[in-house]
């Protein structure tokens, strides 16, 4: 989860610098056009990662919680099962 942050801090790191620029005016005196679009494709680039990743880790941590849940569950029913388990070797020695 913290790679997730600073993957979206940098993209931020990228992106408000120039935003900032573009609205003071200062953007076409100061930098060359392909320098804004290389920065924007990075920041757009940094957030599309950082949201796939953070979407990932949404679904493992959902995978997570429902196996914890199931653990809990077969704990639950696990002395009949090897009551079960016993009766059947029982039957069949």
């Amino acid at each position: 989860m913290e790679l997730v942050k600073w993957v979206l801090t940098a993209s931020a790191a990228l992106f408000v610098p120039v935003a900032v620029a573009y609205v003071k005016g200062d953007i076409a005196q100061a930098t060359s056009a392909w320098w804004v679009l290389t920065a924007l494709f990075g920041a757009v680039l940094l957030a599309l990662f950082g949201l796939i990743m953070l979407y990932q880790a949404r679904q493992i941590h959902r995978t997570y919680v429902a196996s914890i849940a199931l653990l809990g569950e077969i704990r639950k029913i696990a002395p009949f099962v090897e009551r079960y388990r016993e009766e059947i070797e029982r039957r069949w020695n």
